[in-house]
């Protein structure tokens, strides 16, 4: 069975870019429609779950059945064991992102928007090079043709609504990190800090990560650089270092997925379609965080979304002020942390663990993210501008 449908809007993929750019729609009085192909939104959670409470503030008001620990330090480990503590001058958050998504995309369909799930996407319709809707499959699969002036692409970082569109949304290998997260149960009392392991032989390219989730259990991850996902898995990774930093504990469930680590799309746009989140390579390439840059491009589609919809001109040209956007708000620092993971990633372990070393005989004093920078990349003076706009108070994002 075949049925017609006419939206003003069509978002496809309901995290926290889409049902952020859903939410901006439908209060603006469009019609929309917010589409993911899963049964429960948020589910399954394919995200380390960290993010800075003030940097989140901006865009929502936090609620307590968000939030599964705070994080009051972070403490960065050498290859060799060796460690250091930042002092932390804002506190962080582990969301519970099942509760988190969906929450935010209750909150679209509260402003007006329909949710659709386990409803995916498997075209687009076009019109002289316009997007002009979306095939859609239902959970029954009814096939829906949806008329729309507009397509917002929130579908990922594996997003097929860009490419169908004609953007390039190719990643390098170089510029993707394979993930592997197990959730663990039965620590030892896990303190309110996130840690962070680096080195080749524990994630080449990336890092490992233990972020508490509550007194007793654990977000334990990695990320691997998708040059060396080839020779030995992520998953492998990951068993070793369970194996060798937290014996002993339960795995109780595991995720992998993928993480774009990349310069932001040059053109995240085309006749009738904006792209957002990590659709749009929108993700910190240096830490891989994605949730604030996807509530921020959430936001700016929306609010240029809804502006063109008003003046009925869904042109390239319209639609260029969300790029212009993006770029003044997060784009150029994003530019500038995708030139300092590639200064990282080729750092041997060696100078690693002499960073550490140089850091602690220094003593811990007020040891920030600029120091550690400053200490590691002290070879390489033409980052020196990066770094500072980056991470000193009165620069970056």
């Amino acid at each position: 069975m075949i049925t017609s449908r006419q939206v003003d809007a069509v978002v496809v993929g309901a995290g926290p870019a889409g049902s952020m750019a859903a939410t901006k729609l439908a209060e603006r009085g469009m019609k929309v429609f917010l589409v993911d192909k899963r049964s429960r939104v948020g589910v399954p959670v394919r995200c380390a779950e960290g993010v800075g409470k003030l940097g989140l503030m901006k865009y929502v008001t936090l609620r307590p059945q968000w939030i599964s620990a705070e994080i009051e330090s972070v403490r960065l480990y050498a290859p060799n064991g060796d460690h250091v503590q930042l002092s932390q001058n804002t506190q962080g958050v582990i969301l519970d992102r099942m509760v988190f998504d969906g929450d935010l995309a209750t909150g679209a369909v509260e402003a007006g928007a329909e949710l659709l799930l386990q409803t995916y996407a498997s075209g687009l319709l076009m019109d002289r090079g316009c997007v002009q809707g979306v095939y859609l499959q239902g959970p029954s699969g009814e096939k829906i043709t949806v008329g729309a002036k507009l397509i917002i692409a929130a579908d990922g970082v594996e997003s097929r609504v860009a490419r169908w569109a004609g953007i390039d949304s190719t990643l390098a290998m170089k510029d993707v990190e394979v993930c592997a997260q197990y959730f663990m149960g039965g620590l030892e009392p896990v303190p309110p800090r996130c840690e962070f392991y680096f080195g080749h032989h524990v994630a080449p390219g990336g890092y490992a990560w233990i972020f508490p989730k509550g007194p007793n259990t654990a977000n334990v991850g990695l990320g691997i650089s998708g040059n060396h996902a080839g020779r030995r898995s992520a998953k492998e990774y990951l068993d070793a270092f369970v194996e060798r930093v937290v014996p002993g504990g339960e795995k109780r469930s595991f995720v992998a997925g993928g993480v774009p680590v990349s310069r932001p799309l040059k053109k995240a746009y085309a006749p009738g379609l904006l792209v957002v989140g990590d659709a749009a390579r929108q993700s910190n390439a240096l830490s891989g965080g994605g949730i604030i840059p996807a509530l921020e491009a959430g936001c700016l589609a929306g609010e240029v979304a809804a502006q063109a919809l008003a003046e009925e001109d869904l042109s390239e040209r319209s639609l260029s002020r969300y790029q212009r956007a993006w770029n003044r708000s997060l784009g150029r620092s994003y530019a500038r942390y995708y030139r300092l993971k590639e200064a990282v990633v080729r750092l041997p372990d060696e100078t690693l663990n002499a960073t550490a070393r140089a850091l602690r005989a220094k003593g811990s004093g007020q040891l920030n993210l600029f120091r550690v920078f400053m200490t590691a990349l002290r070879k390489r003076p033409g980052l020196i501008l990066d770094i500072r706009h980056l991470f000193l108070p009165q620069g970056g994002s």
